[in-house]
């Protein structure tokens, strides 16, 4: 992506020159201009872009994905925070479930569990819930990305979002096997967010995704689509 911006500010570039040169009446005799030349695009990680979109294939496959996850935040005082949950993921439709929640989100509706109060609420259909394979599903077009760190059992891959972001920079760690082991995120205010992943499925049932209501007999229910 960014050597095609690149591409397309010369190519404005050399539009904008000829243009002048068509309309300007230069004298018999001019001096030679050295055109200022741009600076060349970064080079790609070849070895990380073709991993990274290995990951993604495994994990935005049409059989769709699942695993467990833990979730370690730090904020910038040093305060931490955990959670532990999972995430199911197949085509537009995705579950997630915490310690003390739950939401399926289908295109019929959003669903959200609380086990806590013992309720649920239906919500319209809503693309703002997301998941940390976000950062994978977007890393062409949204980061800028290199191996940090090999081992003889981990590859670390480093991204840095492109434009003016919160988030300072990422570390996805995973197996040789494409197989995710932890993502980290680093933003800009000092806070720390860490999702250690484990248990990677890469074939979920549809059922996966569908709420019965029956399994909540004792929850209040409320419908607001």
């Amino acid at each position: 992506m960014i050597r095609f911006i690149i591409i397309l500010l010369c190519l404005g570039l050399f539009q904008e020159n000829f243009a002048q040169k068509r309309t300007f009446k230069a004298p018999k005799k001019t001096k030679t201009v050295k055109q200022p030349t741009t600076a060349p695009s970064e080079p790609i990680d070849q070895e990380s872009l073709k991993q990274l979109t290995s990951i993604k294939e495994n994990y935005f496959g049409a059989n769709g994905s699942k695993f467990d996850f833990s979730l370690t935040h730090i904020d910038n005082s040093g305060k931490s925070t955990s959670l532990n949950g999972f995430i199911a993921q197949k085509g537009n439709k995705m579950r997630l479930k915490n310690d003390n929640k739950e939401f399926i989100s289908t295109s019929d509706g959003l669903w959200t569990i609380d086990n806590t109060k013992k309720s649920v609420q239906i919500i319209e259909a809503s693309n703002e819930m997301t998941s940390p394979l976000e950062v994978i599903k977007n890393f062409k077009k949204k980061f800028k990305f290199r191996i940090k760190e090999k081992s003889k059992t981990d590859i670390v891959h480093e991204l840095i979002p492109l434009g003016n972001q919160e988030i300072f920079k990422i570390d996805l760690t995973c197996t040789s096997s494409n197989i995710l082991k932890q993502i980290k995120v680093y933003e800009k205010n000092g806070d720390r967010s860490t999702y250690d992943i484990k248990n990677s499925q890469f074939s979920v049932l549809d059922n996966e995704f569908e709420f019965v209501a029956e399994n909540f007999a004792d929850y209040s229910i409320k419908d607001l689509r």
